[in-house]
């Protein structure tokens, strides 16, 4: 049996996008959040040269940044 989430703000998912727009970290990265639902997000962050560590793959610790600590 799975269980959804309902939120209680009707609205959450416009102002989980307005704070993300707030965050200079994620413009800097080229990060973005196209998929917010109850339950769900998506955090999409295309590789480009100027977040890769020297083997070519997007570094850790800007992976590691879009973690959620909750």
């Amino acid at each position: 049996m799975t269980r959804m989430h309902k939120p209680l703000d009707p609205h959450f998912a416009e102002r989980v996008r307005a704070s993300c727009a707030r965050q200079q970290a994620m413009a800097l990265i080229g990060a973005s959040m196209p998929v917010i639902e109850p339950g769900h997000t998506e955090i999409h962050l295309p590789q480009r040269a100027d977040i890769t560590q020297q083997h070519g793959y997007v570094h850790g610790g800007v992976v590691g940044s879009q973690r959620p600590l909750n």
